[in-house]
């Protein structure tokens, strides 16, 4: 067997990256001596994450041109003899589509969207129904695409994978929040819900680390300003670090605030370190991370009683043991993702017939 991961632009340091990078590190890929590539369509803003892939071909399309980009992904499809293409855009999955049609290629489109398919404006859901197959990386994406009216038999759930880590972080005797992403006031991450929930807690003697850029950090700070002064102290930020979690060495919760997500990575690699997490109840991901009271707990997204009421149940009625925290995702492990990966690629291709 042999795939190439078609991806467009990237950031070089956000979690589709990460996924991509184990992807193709997969031990397991290479003892079935399955061929792999990566095809930066749209080339990437950072590439020292490069130097960790570990494809057989890396493709890393870094002119602005568009129409010498359209060109080398033209070329690229009319040669290639991959059995699968595992695209991340839906812009590309139409070309490929095109040029399969016309020129009679055998390769077999698999969608594999890395975010919440209803929030992203690169995500153009009607271009979805041109592929194949569909990789689901939560079971929300996958009720989304059955909503779109695609076929279940052609949707595979794959989840995405997060390393075992030997850290651990206690408990706090103090009240200690973290907050790992993103700074957007009012975008996908809602700070700004965030802040008037903890705002209401009745008990004012908690920290949180804010961990983290973007383009609303002096916004979030100056809300916190003139609507709570009395919490500026409270809200500790750290900016954005390479690694985040060495910047943790004790808390009680992970919080989570977004209006949507794909996967959230941030509450698997909480997770895998002992700490629980609380989330909004936001339509892919979480649910199927958190199982309440044993590792964390949803609130309604919006319902700031709700959340409060979550996180003073997390603190006073729970007790959170960390390494049966760190159980709870022992199916999104990597070795447990490697071969669920590689059995969901084999029924894709039988499913649409050998080449």
């Amino acid at each position: 067997m042999s795939f190439s991961i078609i991806a467009p632009v990237l950031s070089g340091k956000g979690g589709t990256e990460t996924v991509i990078s184990k992807v193709l590190s997969s031990s397991r890929i290479k003892d079935n001596k399955i061929k792999t590539t990566l095809f930066l369509a749209g080339g990437t803003y950072s590439a020292e994450w490069l130097n960790n892939i570990a494809a057989d071909s890396l493709i890393n399309i870094k002119t602005k041109n568009k129409l010498l980009k359209l060109l080398k992904y033209i070329h690229y499809l009319l040669h290639t003899d991959d059995d699968l293409l595992l695209v991340l855009s839906t812009k590309l999955i139409v070309l490929a589509y095109w040029i399969k049609k016309i020129f009679r290629r055998k390769y077999i489109i698999t969608s594999w969207i890395h975010f919440s398919l209803n929030d992203e404006p690169e995500v153009h859901t009607k271009d979805l129904h041109y592929a194949d197959a569909h990789l689901a990386i939560s079971s929300g994406i996958k009720r989304q695409l059955l909503a779109l009216g695609i076929s279940q038999n052609i949707i595979y759930t794959i989840y995405n994978p997060v390393t075992p880590n030997k850290q651990v972080i206690s408990q706090s005797k103090q009240t200690k929040f973290v907050f790992i992403g993103r700074i957007l006031f009012n975008g996908q991450k809602n700070l700004k819900e965030l802040i008037d929930g903890l705002a209401l807690l009745p008990n004012k003697n908690w920290q949180i680390k804010m961990i983290g850029t973007g383009p609303d950090f002096q916004k979030c700070q100056d809300y916190i300003a003139e609507e709570y002064p009395d919490l500026k102290k409270s809200f500790i930020w750290v900016g954005w670090v390479e690694d985040p979690w060495a910047y943790v060495d004790e808390a009680n919760l992970l919080l989570l605030t977004s209006k949507f997500e794909g996967f959230p990575m941030v509450m698997l690699e909480a997770l895998s370190r002992g700490l629980p997490c609380l989330s909004s109840d936001c339509p892919t991901g979480p649910d199927d991370i958190i199982q309440t009271g044993i590792n964390g707990a949803l609130y309604q997204l919006g319902n700031l009683s709700d959340f409060t009421d979550k996180v003073k149940y997390l603190l006073t009625d729970v007790h959170f043991d960390p390494i049966k925290v760190k159980k709870t995702i022992v199916n999104f492990y990597d070795q447990s993702y490697e071969m669920n990966f590689l059995k969901v690629l084999d029924e894709v291709k039988t499913d649409n017939g050998e080449k």
